[in-house]
Order: structure tokens, then sequence, then C-alpha cells
């Protein structure tokens, strides 16, 4: 066991990645295959006693450049060495002391929904635009009174024809669109007073 500063070293395991079957070919690249070239290391921490381990990679592997060149070149070092983890690991929940109260979560408790400062919330943000509630959609149509509430043309015609004041205007004015507005009166007035036989459509004017 060697001692690093604050860690202690616990282990050394070593695997050879080097075949032996040609010594001379690894002779001439100047390695030796009974050499261990690639370690890990296990650490633990002194202080809090967490194991952290550290893969440590080849010092030495034989390979050639773009030239003829054959010499080893040097791989470089670990970026976690010495890498100290904060996590711990000791047990199910971290406890300075056993006597204290477990960690466990709060009893449900579902929300309700209908509260009075959840099912009034804002019932008033618009009292001061609608006023009492006395205004109604239809309040706000504009157009001419023969067209407000009409479902069809012939309810329009027949609107406007039954006003004495428009009749009076358009026979002083507009005699011929007066004309035209009963005739088209007569041709919706047959039209929609027309008996239908849906399901005997060939049939459908017959008495």
């Amino acid at each position: 066991m060697k001692k690093c500063n604050n860690l202690f070293l616990i282990s050394l395991s070593t695997s050879s990645k080097y075949p032996s079957n040609n010594k001379k070919h690894w002779e001439k690249l100047g390695v030796n295959p009974d050499q261990k070239p690639g370690f890990s290391t296990t650490y633990r921490e002194v202080e809090t006693g967490v194991r952290s381990l550290i893969h440590v990679p080849n010092h030495r592997i034989a390979g050639k450049t773009s030239g003829s060149s054959s010499e080893t070149y040097v791989q470089p070092k670990p970026l976690n060495i010495r890498y100290n983890p904060r996590m711990y690991d000791g047990g199910l929940l971290p406890r300075l002391n056993y006597t204290d109260k477990q960690v466990v979560l709060p009893e449900h408790k579902p929300r309700d929904f209908w509260s009075p400062h959840r099912a009034h919330f804002g019932q008033n943000d618009y009292i001061d635009i609608l006023g009492d509630g006395k205004i109604k959609p239809r309040d706000f149509y504009t157009g001419p009174p023969w067209v407000l509430g009409a479902r069809n043309e012939y309810q329009r015609i027949c609107s406007r024809l039954n006003n004495p004041a428009i009749v009076a205007w358009m026979e002083e004015f507009e005699p011929s669109k007066l004309t035209a507005e009963y005739k088209l009166q007569r041709y919706l007035f047959k039209k929609v007073n027309k008996r239908k036989n849906i399901k005997f459509e060939r049939y459908r004017d017959s008495p």
C-alpha cells in the first residue's frame, strides 16, 4: 500500500496487450512483449473513505508514422487523475447520526379546485365594462331595422314592405323598385309555402 498525498493505493491490476508470438519483431521496434503496458489503479480517500477507479492507458505504444521511423511515442496522461468524487456512497441515506429523523415524502393532499378563492377568481375583472348584466348582445347589433332578426330573404322583404314609411318613400322616389319588391314577395311566398315531399319527389306537387 502506497500513500500519495491524501490517497492510499489499494490495488494494481495489469493486463497484457502485446502478443509474444513474434519476439524478433518486437525487439526490432524496441518493445518488450512481456512488459505489462496497461493497468488500472484504485484509490481510497482517507477522509471520506470513498473509492475511485482511475484507468491509466499504455505508457508506450509502438507504431509507425508517415515516414520510415518506427520510434515509440508517449500517450497523454489521463484527465481524471486525482479526481475526488463528492457523491456519497456509504449507505441508503446520508445521515450524520442514525438518530436523525428519516427523510420521507410528505403526505399527498389534493387541491380543492372549488374553494372560494379559486372558484371566484377573476369574476369581477370586467364588471366595470359590462355593467350589471342588463345589456344583451342584441343591443349591440347595428343596421336597418328590417334586417335585424330576419332569417331569410322573404322575412326581410315582408318587414320592409310592412313599414308604411318605407313604402311611402319608395312610391314617391323608387316606384319601379317597389313594383319589383312586390313581385319578389309573391314569388317567395309561393316558394316558401310550396308543399314538399322529400320522400316521394315524383309526387311532390300532387294533392
